[in-house]
């Protein structure tokens, strides 16, 4: 019996990557590792909500743990924002809609260090 994997037929039958991590394009890694937290949260939440269901009794604690999960909720949302936007990319990289975008929500001080804010 062959146990070996399947292999395509020929080289047309495989696709590239949606996207690849590379030294001027780091959006893959931050949007994975963003999914990730993401799935922890969402599970996390899941457990918490079955564990409340069968105790019945709603504790201060709870409210903490909600509002953890809402400001992480929007991180992860502004963090796929900014992915969207060109977060992960070299400034030489970039599209020009995407570096118009970063210039606008963006400081580069003189060091060199890149900070984000929302303007509108």
């Amino acid at each position: 019996m062959d146990t070996s994997s399947p292999q395509p037929s020929n080289a047309s039958d495989m696709h590239a990557p949606l996207t690849s991590a590379s030294p001027s394009d780091q959006t893959s890694i931050i949007a994975i590792l963003t999914g990730f937290a993401l799935g922890l949260i969402l599970l996390s939440t899941g457990v918490r909500l079955h564990a409340r269901r069968y105790s019945g009794v709603f504790r201060p604690d709870d409210c903490a743990f909600y509002f953890a999960v809402f400001f992480a909720l929007t991180q992860t949302g502004f963090v796929f924002y900014l992915v969207s936007e060109g977060l992960g990319k070299t400034v030489d990289s970039l599209r020009a809609d995407e570096l118009e975008s970063v210039e606008r929500v963006s400081t580069i001080q003189s060091d060199g260090t890149l900070y984000a804010y929302m303007t509108d």
